[in-house]
């Protein structure tokens, strides 16, 4: 019976489209689960799909989803489970998004765009330390979330952008689309929302370790 069934399969898999294969055997996979390093192949070609992103005034505000379990490999590796058992429940209790505030030319320091003076863009270095924080919430359903983990990714003018590690409280029982509300005080003056549609956290596979 089991190679009757075989059988059946293949022919079923010859009769179908390249691109159908690849989708199929991509979603028995993620049914079953995926291996930390099968699980970080695949962050790794999605990482873009797990974003938004919106241009305004020659900045580009690219919000991305970080799920808990890419964390987790990022910080210990896929090798060694028992560590990664232990890092995964360090990331429980927070959803993580990376914000990035980037020029648009892709050239520059970011936080001195536009800025009128050495002292304006000090300011702007205070404001995104310690400030940014409270000008920031994400919106899940009915439920409006502060922002309760903020860390700024100072790069020192090496890149055109710069990064925000945020964290709001998990909503695991919330199956809405999520959208980061960001007060831009510094280069807009204007409310930015940028939404990440909850299909993409529902097509993220389950990690098995």
């Amino acid at each position: 019976m089991q190679q009757s069934h075989k059988s059946s399969l293949t022919k079923l898999l010859s009769q179908m489209s390249p691109k159908w294969v690849v989708l199929l055997l991509l979603y028995c996979s993620c049914q079953n689960g995926l291996s930390p390093d099968q699980y970080q192949k695949w962050l790794t070609a999605h990482f873009k799909e797990l974003s938004s992103s919106q241009q305004q005034n020659g900045i580009n505000a690219t919000l991305t989803w970080l799920p808990a379990d890419g964390l987790a490999i990022k910080e210990v590796g896929t090798q060694d489970k028992t560590a990664l058992a232990a890092a995964r429940k360090e990331y429980e209790g927070l959803e993580y998004y990376r914000l990035r505030i980037a020029l648009q030319s892709g050239q520059g320091d970011v936080l001195q765009f536009q800025a009128a003076n050495t002292d304006e863009y000090y300011q702007r270095v205070e404001y995104f330390s310690f400030g940014m924080q409270h000008d920031l919430s994400l919106l899940a359903g009915t439920d409006t979330l502060p922002c309760k983990l903020f860390h700024f990714e100072r790069n020192y003018g090496a890149a055109p952008y710069a990064d925000f590690m945020l964290g709001f409280e998990e909503k695991p029982e919330n199956k809405s689309d999520r959208t980061l509300l960001y007060l831009d005080r510094v280069f807009s003056d204007t409310l930015i929302r940028l939404t990440i549609d909850k299909e993409k956290f529902q097509g993220v596979p389950v990690l098995e370790f």
